[in-house]
């Protein structure tokens, strides 16, 4: 069976585009042959997105509000959960204790987070969001928002369930992968 490998911007090996993704096969029944099943087109799938995820973190390109991907990454963990710790927040953003200490010194600068101390605890110190913290993130959020929807809106409800139910599994598996598996 031969397959062609695609981009992340949706070219083949032999620079036929896809679109969205998706081969469209015409010809000869040999022709379907070429097809990935399912499953491997879903790893392929996964993969893309797994490159695409690395790259935007990756980029140090700020934002118009000069926010890097991961830091916003932290106030939106913020605005879900609440205050918390440094730790907790790292282990929740899945950074480095030291790297989000950087990060919040900075995000403090800007007036977008507020340290304390906390009450139960006077060795932790808490983070929180400001108000103009909270109101940033909620902007960025509707923008997010509004285009993840516009590129899902061509699914019905079931096929967005479906997809939802496979991307939970694949993270049980991730999550459960050991380095030497």
């Amino acid at each position: 069976m031969t397959t062609e490998n695609v981009g992340v911007d949706g070219e083949t090996d032999t620079g036929v585009k896809l679109d969205s993704g998706i081969a469209v096969v015409a010809g000869s029944p040999a022709d379907l042959a070429t097809v990935p099943d399912g499953p491997t087109e879903l790893q392929r799938s996964f993969k893309r997105l797994m490159i695409a995820i690395r790259r935007m973190r990756g980029r140090e390109t700020h934002q118009h509000d000069g926010l890097s991907f991961a830091q916003l990454e932290l106030l939106i963990v913020l605005s879900g959960r609440g205050a918390m710790a440094g730790r907790e927040l790292a282990a929740a953003a899945d950074l480095t204790p030291g790297t989000v200490t950087q990060m919040l010194d900075t995000l403090e600068a800007a007036g977008l987070v507020a340290r304390r101390r906390s009450e139960t605890d006077k060795r932790k110190q808490m983070t929180a969001l400001t108000e103009r913290g909270r109101e940033l993130v909620a902007r960025r959020y509707e923008q997010m928002d509004a285009r993840f929807r516009s590129a899902v809106d061509d699914f019905t409800p079931n096929e967005l369930t479906t997809a939802a139910a496979v991307l939970r599994r694949i993270a049980d598996l991730m999550e459960g992968l050991r380095p030497d598996q």
